[in-house]
């Protein structure tokens, strides 16, 4: 067996490698800081995502301003009905590679795949997050702003918090089907309990919100480290 190895390697025999380690250097990747990083992943999100992020943020700001003559806390309820729909393309930038069967293709690249759904999280999320600020403040003002705030961001995290429970439950084909449904119900049961009970969005309420929006941060933020765990793992050949 040796020998045959040995007339094998005789037979084709190749030249060491020169200049090895100069190849390599004017081959290795540029360090990029974590904001180039952050700008470089914005440009790939979907111009069909910030189109319609910017039709929600108008149409919020209409609704709202159509309501606001039924006072403020009746134009937030109305407003927030919306937000489980924002909530739902933050979702949908996370499943895109996974639609399109494109992770081991964004894994070859010098970022490892969670960090890239990472940085379209934070970037993405954080413009939500930024307009959601904006709408607390033309919408109320005040205690009325940080009232908003709770209302607001309590059935946007919900939605995030189903949506991502309901991914490990369903096939990759229903996956943006189960991200719409989950963005439905929200909305109906903000719609069904502003009308039926109104008493929810009183100022006594008010700690209530606050418990809830902590559980759902506390809940939405294990659900994503529980995402890119999985899709990490799934792509991890070291």
């Amino acid at each position: 067996m040796k020998s045959w190895k040995k007339e094998i390697k005789e037979a084709f025999w190749a030249p060491p490698p020169e200049r090895k380690e100069a190849f390599l250097l004017e081959h290795l990747h540029d360090e990029t800081s974590l904001w180039e990083f952050l700008l470089s992943q914005s440009g790939c999100l979907s111009k069909s995502t910030w189109l319609s992020l910017a039709a929600l943020f108008g149409l919020s700001l209409l609704l709202g301003g159509f309501a606001a003559d039924c006072g403020k806390r009746n134009a937030v309820w109305m407003v927030s009905a919306l937000l489980p729909f924002w909530s739902c393309l933050v979702t949908k930038e996370l499943l895109r590679s996974r639609r399109f069967g494109m992770e081991e293709l964004e894994r070859s690249a010098p970022h490892s795949l969670v960090e890239v759904l990472l940085a379209r999280l934070c970037f993405l999320g954080g413009a939500e997050l930024l307009g959601l600020g904006v709408l607390s403040i033309l919408l109320g003002g005040g205690s009325v702003g940080v009232e908003g705030s709770l209302y607001l961001l309590t059935p946007y995290f919900l939605t995030a918090f189903l949506t991502l429970h309901f991914l490990k439950r369903c096939d990759r084909e229903n996956e943006l089907w189960y991200c719409l449904l989950a963005g439905i119900l929200v909305s109906a049961l903000v719609i069904l309990g502003g009308n039926q009970f109104p008493g929810i969005y009183l100022e006594s309420e008010l700690g209530y919100w606050g418990i809830a929006l902590l559980l759902l941060l506390w809940g939405t933020g294990r659900e994503v480290w529980k995402f890119l765990r999985q899709e990490g793992t799934l792509w991890s050949f070291n």
